[in-house]
């Protein structure tokens, strides 16, 4: 009997580990259920990041906004509206840049399309305020004595709130040229610096003027009196072109020194071209002593197909600039 009990006792062990490894294998090979995934909200909510924002009058300024709730597994980003309670004030684009159209307030309002969820902002369209200032002229030379206006710009345009009443000109030398109002006058052969500026502020333009000499005019049989103090005359110009392909200028002049205990060198002429290049004319030039005189010819050869402008008196340089010039119109 004990060596049946004991062959049933080992049987019942056996099979209760049998059982226990069949179980413990099940649940180590079974498949494990996937974890949920978490679907993104589609309800989103917009926040602009200012309750108020100011555009000045012709300029443009981007709305900052957030997007909360928003998930990057979306398909698709959520389509915003933008739109201004009054465009007459001030316009807003489908990227939220604010533009100023008129002075005043106005209120923009951004929302997520087929959806209720909406935030809005207060636009204040103020004066704009000047950032630069250039000037311009028609011409950067000005001769002695004459008069020049130079204008002034300021950006952006659509600054309205400064008149002439608000610039100040300036000249670095007046001994050059002054200006009033924009207006320049040369005074003396030079270079000078126009500058306007907005008052009370740093913002300012400047530009470089060249004065160059007075320019007088010649008629032909009258007598004029030159930079150099001899009395000028030019007698007669005469034109003529060949079948070699040049032309020739003949001037006749008479020069006549009236100035008081004084000896004055001759000076000579330059023939201009339209390009603003010109011819010299060469030769041994004399003094001329206080009531003497000399009549001279020179000609002056240059291409048939050159544009000839006028003939310039040129007094002797050695005594510096003068602030003044002779020239003659040729037909």
């Amino acid at each position: 009997m004990k060596e049946k009990y004991s062959i049933i006792k080992n049987s019942f062990i056996a099979i209760a580990l049998v059982i226990t490894f069949t179980f413990s294998g099940c649940g180590k090979n079974d498949p494990q259920p996937e974890p949920t995934k978490e679907e993104p909200t589609k309800e989103f909510r917009l926040e602009l990041t200012k309750s108020t924002i100011q555009v000045e009058l012709g300029m443009s300024k981007k709305a900052a906004f957030l997007i909360h709730n928003y998930h990057p597994n979306l398909d698709e980003y959520p389509k915003l509206i933008w739109t201004s309670s009054n465009t007459s004030i001030a316009s807003v684009d489908e990227n939220g840049n604010i533009t100023g159209i008129a002075i005043g307030k106005t209120k923009v309002s951004l929302k997520i399309k087929d959806s209720k969820t909406e935030v809005s902002t207060e636009v204040e369209v103020v004066p704009s305020t000047a950032k630069s200032l250039s000037l311009s002229t028609e011409n950067k030379e000005v001769s002695i004595g004459q008069k020049v206006k130079v204008n002034y710009k300021i950006e952006p345009s659509s600054v309205t709130n400064i008149t002439d009443k608000d610039i100040e000109w300036t000249s670095s030398n007046e001994k050059i040229l002054t200006v009033i109002n924009g207006e320049i006058t040369g005074i003396a052969v030079g270079r000078a610096n126009v500058t306007a500026k907005i008052k009370g502020t740093e913002i300012n333009g400047s530009m470089e003027i060249k004065v160059t000499p007075q320019i007088i005019f010649a008629e032909i049989g009258k007598q004029l009196t030159a930079p150099d103090g001899l009395l000028l005359t030019v007698q007669k110009v005469d034109i003529s072109k060949n079948s070699d392909g040049t032309q020739y200028y003949n001037v006749q002049y008479n020069l006549k020194n009236q100035v008081k205990d004084s000896r004055i060198v001759e000076g000579g002429f330059r023939l201009f071209k339209a390009d603003g290049t010109f011819i010299e004319q060469y030769g041994i030039f004399n003094y001329l002593y206080t009531g003497e005189q000399t009549t001279r010819s020179y000609n002056f050869k240059a291409l048939s197909n050159e544009v000839i402008s006028f003939l310039e008196y040129r007094p002797d340089i050695s005594k510096g600039a003068y602030n003044s010039v002779v020239r003659l119109k040729l037909k």
